[in-house]
């Protein structure tokens, strides 16, 4: 049998003098209303499960062929080709970026979020990332390192920390000029490990710092973005337990600073 969900208001009933004499409880069935908003929920969510898969396959294709244009085997390829290449390309990842920022809103939101926590060397992971946006950083001329993560071990959620360094990094090299460096340190105190990840970008200025981990925020109009990274960036760490802060001034660069649990090597 479907459970009832009723909704209670109390009422106080004062007397001549000023004082509670009781209390009146007045009840209504909100059980229709409560299953709208389960199936609207539903509804939303199979929505974008489908739209992300839908726009993922083309996207992927088109991928796939930019990159096979410009391969020796079709003959030599002009400068100019391969430039409208890369354009193709950078605006592919920025879409699939989009839709999975748009995904993972609408796990947060919706209480879908689901976490995995496992214990595991953290300069394998940041190895992964500094591999994912060499590309990308050579082509600004952005030095890219990561330093002083040697044995340190963390406990978290692979996947949601590899989302959370990308949505960094990413904005990193959006709002770094070239000739720039991103650095990414991290070092073990007491049981936790604590992570830095800085930038010789343009730097946030202090009066928009306070709204920066919202939704839909960009500081810097003129740099093309959804908005949404560095949202999920903070409810991803509150999914840890612990939270990002934030040292900026405009023209210095940023670096935010985040906590994870230390996770213990299989050796000892």
């Amino acid at each position: 049998m479907a459970g009832i969900w009723m909704e209670h208001t109390n009422y106080p009933i004062i007397d001549t003098d000023g004082n509670v004499e009781r209390v009146a409880v007045y009840s209504r069935d909100v059980t229709e209303k409560k299953n709208m908003e389960e199936e609207i929920k539903r509804t939303r969510e199979e929505f974008i499960t489908i739209f992300a898969h839908d726009l993922r396959s083309p996207l992927s294709v088109i991928m796939g062929c930019a990159q096979i244009i410009v391969e020796p085997i079709y003959g030599e390829i002009s400068r100019e080709k391969i430039k409208q290449v890369d354009m193709i390309k950078n605006a592919v990842n920025y879409l699939l970026t989009l839709i999975n920022n748009i995904i993972e809103v609408s796990q947060i939101e919706s209480g879908a979020t689901k976490y995995i926590f496992e214990e595991f060397l953290l300069e394998e992971l940041l190895n992964e990332i500094k591999d994912m946006f060499a590309i990308q950083a050579d082509s600004k001329k952005i030095v890219f390192d990561v330093s002083e993560v040697k044995d340190c071990w963390v406990k978290a959620d692979r996947n949601k920390l590899r989302q959370i360094f990308h949505n960094l990094i990413n904005n990193a090299l959006r709002y770094t000029e070239a000739g720039g460096r991103i650095n990414i340190n991290a070092q073990k105190r007491g049981e936790m490990v604590v992570i830095n990840v800085s930038d010789t970008g343009y730097g946030i200025p202090e009066s928009e710092q306070g709204r920066l981990f919202q939704k839909f925020t960009q500081i810097n109009d003129e740099k093309r973005g959804s908005g949404l990274g560095l949202y999920i960036v903070k409810k991803f760490l509150e999914g840890h337990n612990s939270n990002i802060s934030l040292i900026s001034e405009q023209g210095s660069g940023s670096r935010f600073t985040f906590s994870l649990s230390a996770g213990k090597s299989p050796r000892v």
